[in-house]
């Protein structure tokens, strides 16, 4: 099996829809990229690679062909903008200091560790809302194009990553004419395009949301959203994507925005007489503990006269795609040892999961987006198991939020799928980890 060469910086390689952990291979040839994606998924994935990397390439030019000037990012934004004018902070996030907010890879783990894989670079910059004024937003991606053809990277992009390259390769591939058009004052033909009246808040556009991103980026942009309100008595229109799922509308329900509130929209282009965008949110202590307070309370005040959900609980990914545990029979009879129930979130109404996660004192669940819902809970006792690779999104939220978090390295009994494979869980590490914590 090829192997990666010993010589490595602490970066990202990306080869079609994979990446190999955080390490880029500065020695690695096109021969050994291409022999890497074929392990992979066979031609296919070498044909989508070389497509997608020409893409970038495009992408990559046609943004080099708009001026700096053209370009505002989150440093820019808040040194041009006029606090209380066009642009209001988000007073939780003030006393948070970056530097005090750096944790560790789980397990021990160095950051450039092959089995490592970091999912973002928070940097907890003060978060804003912004008035951007009459702007254009394309879709599906959701980047903001200001009157003057400025491009808003905070309307896509945390400030450590920039995400407008994907974002307009994908709006590029779906609506070619359109995206050149609006990005470039030569090709702009005035055509006619969606028009919304008043003022618009996309509050998540891009494809279909699936649950954590909705949780980490849709939900806390209400915070943002309701300072807006706040502080001008404004009550801008939310942009949601089309078909939004369950979980979307009834999250939005149960915070008091109705579907006469909110519009869905996926491209090709929309022109608003207002845009009104929120600097990309990032999971800080602060923000986390708002909204779980939020929720908390939103949940309760629906005086829902719903079954008492077990304290210890297990989320199962049985029927998931992938990450499942395959002696799960096996796990379940540790669990039924110590009082655990068996759950499925995505089976769940959202105001269930709410309620699951708040009640609970133990969780104990493969990595997934089920462990999303630990947002809602105080004082928890988590358990994560992961495969031979490890991620740390819910390490991450675990400690910002005070949980007590403990992780599981399982095996992957499918190595070649990294981590994406299934995993089979030494029970009796399950077991001394379990009462461990029920004798706390």
């Amino acid at each position: 099996m090829f192997k990666l060469p010993q010589n490595f910086q602490c970066r990202e390689l990306q080869v079609g829809t994979y990446k190999i952990s955080r390490c880029l291979v500065d020695t690695m040839s096109i021969l050994e990229r291409i022999r890497w994606a074929y392990q992979r998924g066979g031609a296919p994935q070498i044909i989508l690679g070389g497509y997608e990397s020409l893409l970038k390439v495009t992408v990559t030019t046609l943004i080099s062909k708009i001026k700096e000037k053209n370009i505002y990012t989150h440093e820019r934004i808040t040194e041009e903008f006029v606090e209380g004018e066009n642009i209001w902070y988000l007073p939780e996030c003030k006393s948070e200091i970056a530097s005090n907010l750096a944790i560790d890879p789980p397990l021990g783990l160095s950051e450039c560790d092959s089995h490592f894989y970091k999912t973002k670079f928070f940097s907890y910059p003060e978060q804003f809302v912004c008035d951007i004024g009459p702007a254009k937003i394309i879709g599906p991606g959701g980047l903001v194009v200001s009157e003057k053809y400025s491009i808003i990277k905070p309307s896509v992009s945390p400030p450590t990553n920039d995400e407008s390259i994907p974002t307009l390769s994908d709006a590029l591939v779906r609506h070619p004419w359109q995206t050149i058009t609006t990005l470039f004052p030569t090709f702009d033909t005035k055509e006619n395009l969606r028009k919304m009246s008043g003022t618009v808040f996309p509050l998540y556009i891009g494809k279909m949301p699936a649950y954590y991103p909705w949780v980490m980026i849709g939900l806390l942009n209400i915070q943002a959203l309701e300072e807006y309100k706040q502080r001008t008595g404004e009550d801008p229109t939310l942009i949601v994507p089309p078909d939004p799922p369950s979980f979307v509308e009834e999250s939005l329900s149960v915070l008091g925005y109705e579907e006469d509130e909110w519009i869905p929209w996926s491209g090709p282009v929309m022109k608003a007489d207002k845009a009104v965008i929120p600097s990309y949110p990032e999971p800080s202590p602060n923000r986390l503990k708002n909204l779980r307070t939020r929720m908390q309370d939103a949940v309760l005040n629906q005086h829902r006269d719903s079954y008492s959900y077990n304290n210890r609980v297990y989320i199962s990914r049985e029927r998931a795609e992938r990450r499942k545990i395959t002696n799960e029979m096996e796990v379940m009879s540790v669990l039924d040892e110590y009082g655990f129930e068996r759950y499925y979130p995505e089976e769940l109404p959202f105001l269930d999961q709410v309620e699951l996660f708040a009640n609970a004192n133990i969780v104990i669940s493969p990595h997934g987006a089920g462990l999303s819902n630990i947002v809602w809970a105080d004082n928890l006792n988590v358990i994560e198991i992961f495969n031979d690779y490890v991620t740390d999104p819910y390490y991450i939220i675990a400690n910002h939020l005070d949980h007590d978090y403990t992780a599981i390295r399982a095996r992957s009994t499918e190595p070649r799928k990294k981590w994406h494979s299934n995993m089979k869980v030494n029970v009796d590490e399950l077991r001394d980890t379990i009462k461990q914590k029920a004798e706390k």
